[in-house]
C-alpha cells in the first residue's frame, strides 16, 4: 500500500474512502485480499478508528469492500461506474427506490436469519443505542447493512449497497447532517430486535418508520409517497410525504 496523503484539505472521512479508491482501481490491492489488521491500518493513515470505520461501512456500501464479522475486511472489485450512474439521481427517485428493497429485506431475514445473524444484530442494535453523538449515523449505516445480509438474498443486498451509498454520498453533497438523529434510530434497533424475534410484521412496521424519518430528514422539501403502513399513517411524522398537487400555499 503506498503512503498516505495529507488528509488536511477535506474531511479525513473522505480522504480515507478516495485512498482506498485508488489502491483498488490502481490494483495496488487486488481483489480478494485481505486487509490488514484495523490497528495498523489506523497507524499507516494517521486516523483514529472511528474515522477508519466510518470509511469502511461507506466502502461496504460501495461494494469496494466486504466485512466479514469475525474474519477481516476484504477487497471487491470497482464498480465505480455503476455507482455513478446513481450518484447523478435525484434523492426523491433514490429513496422510492430503496423502500421496496429495504421493505423487502427484512421480511426475508424474519425467516432467514441465522443464529450469527441474531447475534450480530443484537450486538449492533445494543452499540447503537448507547452510541455517541458522533458515531450515530456509522452505526446505524452498520445495523442496516446487517440485516441486508441476514436476508442471504446477494441480488438485493447488492442493490442496498448500491442505493444507501448513493444516498450518503448526496448527504455529503449538501455539506450538513442531514442523518435522522438519534431518536430516529429506535425504530432501526426495533427492526433488528424484531428480525430476531422473527416477526415480520414488527420488522415491516419499523422499517417503514426508520425510512419515513430518513426521507423527512433527507429530502424534506420534496413531496414523497407514504412510507407508513395504513395503521401507522394517522402517527408522528407518518404522513411527511404524501404525493399531492396542492399549491405551495396549501402545503
Amino acid at each position: 500500500m503506498t503512503n498516505p496523503t495529507s488528509f488536511a484539505r477535506r474531511r479525513l472521512v473522505d480522504e480515507v474512502i478516495d485512498h482506498f479508491r485508488a489502491e483498488i482501481s490502481s490494483g495496488r490491492l487486488t481483489t480478494g485480499s485481505r486487509l490488514p489488521p484495523e490497528a495498523k491500518l489506523t497507524a499507516q493513515l494517521g486516523v483514529s478508528r472511528t474515522t477508519l470505520r466510518e470509511a469502511m461501512v461507506v466502502l461496504s456500501h460501495n461494494g469496494l469492500v466486504d466485512v466479514r464479522q469475525g474474519d477481516g475486511t476484504f477487497v471487491r472489485s470497482d464498480n465505480s461506474t455503476d455507482q455513478g450512474d446513481l450518484a447523478r439521481r435525484p434523492v426523491v427517485e433514490l429513496l422510492e427506490a430503496q423502500r421496496p428493497i429495504i421493505l423487502g429485506l427484512v421480511r426475508l431475514a424474519a425467516s432467514r436469519r441465522s443464529e450469527q445473524d441474531a447475534t450480530r444484530l443484537g450486538q449492533l442494535a445494543a452499540a447503537l443505542e448507547s452510541a455517541r453523538d458522533d458515531v450515530i449515523v456509522t452505526d446505524a449505516y452498520a445495523l442496516e447493512s446487517a440485516l441486508a445480509d441476514a436476508a442471504h438474498s446477494d441480488l438485493l443486498a447488492h442493490l442496498h449497497r448500491r442505493i444507501s451509498a448513493a444516498l450518503r454520498a448526496k448527504t455529503r453533497e449538501r455539506a450538513t447532517n442531514a442523518d435522522p438523529g438519534a431518536d430516529a434510530t429506535q425504530y432501526l434497533r426495533r427492526c433488528a430486535r424484531a428480525v430476531v424475534d422473527r416477526d415480520a410484521e414488527s420488522a415491516d412496521r419499523n422499517a417503514r418508520l426508520w425510512l419515513s424519518a430518513q426521507a423527512s430528514s433527507l429530502a424534506p422539501e420534496q413531496t414523497m409517497m407514504n412510507y407508513a403502513a395504513p395503521d401507522l399513517r394517522r402517527g408522528p411524522r407518518a404522513s411527511h410525504a404524501r404525493r399531492t398537487d396542492a399549491s405551495p400555499k396549501d402545503r
